[in-house]
């Protein structure tokens, strides 16, 4: 398993999706500039504060001069302002990335409306995108692209800095910056490839657990329950080896940098202290230097750190981009029509329906029993694609067009029920705009407003995620009211002996109807063509 995409289109794909918030990035860096300036003039500052309070000590000067004291408030006050200056710096990275992440979430959702997702993956394969590939690429953003632009600046400022003063002290900080890149690049390099293979082993985990929880009932009816523990551990141990593979180098890497920078601490030491006892430099341009070095040495030693972050949010962002650049399957919208003329079911064909052939006219109303009728609603509304044959509207050919984009045209209900976690009125109108008086209207029509007025908020009555603070009767018909809110020339309804088929009349009169039923007994007695589909 290898990354989808290189390096440079992996920066090139971050850099387009950071590029609506760049006034907002290139403020973080000034300031970022602005304390790193402040943070490495300090040690300068001190190295002269040094000098003057020794040449005190050793009566060499009279008396402390006022300077001194002006030095020590100033070294305070740079220090002070510096890490204040962070904070401003990071609030802005923070909203920055909060603001992106939600831009990419609602890009991912829509995306996966339009695209063929292979089904040998988990729904939580796809869902660890959202839930653990997106929250990563936001950690990275809001900490770690200032955290490792801070680091490089902080390494150029004290490198010029400190060849300005010594040439010769400041040869063991570029030997610092030289040799710590060529020992960590192969590490690098070796485990760039295993973060990829561990966010995917991941998904694959909570894939696994996502589908479990949906089927655990019939896991248990199987008697499957040890059958499934049994492949979650193997899993888990995948996840487990891809994990000790991804950090096996890395975790070599820290003694490593450990050892070059002590090594490197102690020859600036000894050589420092050599070229102070043979006066080449005072000791407040040594303690200059030692500054500079523990300066330098801590994001040395971060870069370490950030560069497993930034492999784990390049791979997120590749399996991110993996979704968003999956080619869609988009229909056209159904164009604008006057009405509905013919819909016409060409030998159709799908698994056990095979050259399947119906013509419906304007007002007419067809029964649909048989345990494949669902299957025929779905390739109508494009669920599902047939293998043979074509179902057309007004001889507009539904695999091209959307017929559900045109709301006035056709109203859904399906056996599903589908409500989601939000309002019954929410449910109901579905984001479009309706004043009460229509919303109540539909729900009398079906009787559904009278059960509504027993709710505790009424309309505004949240419907729990799993809708179990609503009886399977309402929900059924909250699902109607949805269909029959647009007043649309076709209905499909689906139809159970719970309805009535007093409620059916009601809603089927004056338009086209496709009932979705049991049995035969719902078409003879509205006297309906009825079609099986066994």
């Amino acid at each position: 398993m290898v990354y989808k995409y290189s390096t440079r289109q992996l920066t090139s794909k971050l850099i387009n999706l950071l590029k609506d918030y760049k006034y907002q990035i290139l403020a973080a860096i000034i300031m970022m500039v602005i304390s790193v300036v402040l943070s490495v003039y300090a040690p300068k500052l001190v190295g002269k504060l040094i000098n003057s309070l020794m040449r005190y000590a050793l009566d060499l000067s009279d008396a402390p001069s006022k300077t001194l004291y002006n030095d020590i408030i100033l070294i305070v006050i740079l220090f002070a302002a510096s890490y204040l200056i962070r904070i401003p710096t990071n609030r802005i990275m923070a909203k920055t990335s909060e603001s992106v992440v939600q831009k990419l979430r609602n890009q991912l959702y829509a995306k996966l409306s339009y695209i063929n997702i292979d089904k040998s993956e988990f729904d939580g394969y796809i869902m660890s995108r959202l839930n653990n590939d997106v929250p990563n690429l936001k950690a990275f953003i809001s900490n770690t692209i200032i955290l490792f632009l801070s680091d490089i600046t902080i390494i150029i400022f004290v490198l010029w800095m400190s060849s300005d003063i010594d040439f010769k002290l400041s040869g063991i900080l570029f030997a610092l910056v030289i040799v710590y890149p060529l020992v960590i690049y192969p590490f690098h390099k070796k485990t760039r490839n295993y973060y990829k293979i561990h966010q995917n082993d991941l998904g694959n985990i909570m894939g696994f657990i996502g589908d479990f929880l949906k089927n655990r009932k019939m896991i248990e009816s199987f008697n499957s329950e040890e059958y499934s523990r049994k492949r979650f551990r193997e899993y888990n141990v995948k996840q487990k080896d891809s994990y000790k593979k991804s950090r096996f180098y890395t975790e070599i890497m820290y003694p490593v940098n450990s050892f070059i920078t002590i090594t490197l601490q102690v020859i600036l030491y000894v050589y420092g202290g050599y070229l102070v006892y043979t006066g080449s430099i005072d000791m407040g341009t040594f303690t200059t230097f030692v500054l500079y070095y523990q300066l330098m040495k801590k994001p040395i030693i971060s870069i370490g750190n950030t560069l497993n972050s930034i492999r784990t949010s390049y791979a997120c962002l590749d399996r991110i981009y993996e979704i968003l650049d999956m080619p869609e399957k988009r229909k056209k919208e159904f164009p604008e029509v006057d009405g509905i003329n013919e819909i016409k079911f060409e030998n159709i064909s799908y698994c056990e329906i095979k050259d399947f052939n119906l013509k419906i006219m304007p007002g007419e109303h067809v029964s649909l029993t048989g345990d494949n009728r669902n299957n025929l609603i779905k390739i109508f509304l494009g669920l599902l694609e047939a293998e043979n044959g074509s179902v057309r509207v007004n001889d507009f050919d539904l695999s091209q067009y959307d017929i559900n984009s045109n709301k006035n045209l056709i109203g859904v209900s399906t056996e599903e029920n589908y409500v989601f976690d939000g309002t019954v009125k929410e449910n109901i109108i579905c984001g479009d705009e309706f004043d009460p008086e229509e919303v109540i209207g539909v729900c009398e029509l079906i009787g559904l407003h009278s059960l509504i007025e027993k709710f505790p908020d009424k309309y505004e009555t949240k419907i729990s995620y799993d809708s179990n603070n609503i009886s399977t009767h309402e929900r059924k018909l909250i699902c109607i009211a949805r269909a029959l809110i647009h007043d649309p020339e076709l209905l499909i309804i689906d139809y159970n002996n719970n309805l009535g088929v007093d409620l059916l009349i009601k809603i089927i009169e004056s338009r086209t109807a496709i009932v979705l039923a049991p049995d035969d007994d719902v078409g003879d007695m509205l006297n309906m063509k009825t079609l099986s589909l066994n």
